[in-house]
């Protein structure tokens, strides 16, 4: 594996940045969902506002103070007018992506991780270097990995980094990797820390895994809106306690 040739891969919000700085347009947020709510943070770092939010089922509703916007909406307002588009929820980027492409430029649609650039890596060119500061003892950490998937996880997870494009994540995402089953054996003892809960989606895993036999649940979630979508998302749940701060 080259670091090298890592650290040069392309970025996809630099990407971004180069185009709108050519040529300013209105920007479209595409999600509502709490992914809106990190490319408005993000957005926010380089003084860029998007103008307003659409979502595939209905609008009419305002989230960050951007009005949402149904498909429909955006079509009729933006499809011959010049305008941005960038996909909030990036996971989905393909079925997106193929659903506009009879609508608009492909060329005009964006989409990169969010939360990676405005929690962790402020800097990209920072990270680059890095990359090629470490390459020595990355690769001996490369080495010593056993299997082939680990050495890919290694692999794609640098080049995610580097490049915003959550296909590399994709490709190595295992579905239980919090709680594998051939690692980790849960019993009705057990107290759990989910320390940076964000919605409650790890905690749920938890539940799930245990079937709700379990001795106490520590959520700790700094981010207020988060914290509430957590809140709603376990509420009914026994033994959880949630704690608004980081860890």
């Amino acid at each position: 594996m080259n670091f090298n040739e890592i650290s040069r891969l392309e970025n996809k919000f630099e990407e971004f940045l180069k185009v709108y700085c050519k040529e300013q347009r209105e920007i479209i947020l595409y999600g509502a969902g709490l992914g809106s709510d990190w490319a408005m943070r993000l957005l926010s770092n380089v003084k860029i506002k998007p103008s307003k939010i659409a979502a595939q089922q209905g609008g009419g509703g305002i989230r960050n103070n951007l009005k949402i916007i149904s498909y429909d909406e955006l079509l009729r307002e933006y499809n011959k007018k010049p305008v941005y588009i960038i996909i909030a929820s990036p996971r989905y980027e393909r079925e997106i992506l193929e659903n506009f492409s009879k609508d608009f430029d492909s060329k005009d649609i964006f989409s990169f991780e969010c939360e990676l650039y405005y929690s962790y890596i402020h800097n990209i060119s920072q990270f680059r270097e890095w990359l090629r500061e470490k390459e020595k003892e990355l690769y001996k950490l490369y080495k010593k990995l056993e299997d082939n998937l680990s050495k890919k996880t290694l692999e794609n997870v640098l080049k995610g980094r580097i490049s915003g494009n959550l296909q590399f994540f994709q490709e190595v995402f295992v579905q239980e990797q919090y709680f594998p089953k051939d690692i980790i054996k849960l019993g009705s003892e057990e107290v759990f820390c989910d320390v940076g809960a964000f919605n409650g989606d790890t905690t749920k895993e938890f539940l799930e895994v245990t079937k709700g036999n379990y001795e106490k649940i520590y959520c700790f979630e700094p981010d207020k809106k988060a914290c509430m979508d957590l809140i709603n998302s376990i509420k009914s749940k026994n033994h959880i306690e949630i704690i608004q701060k980081g860890a």
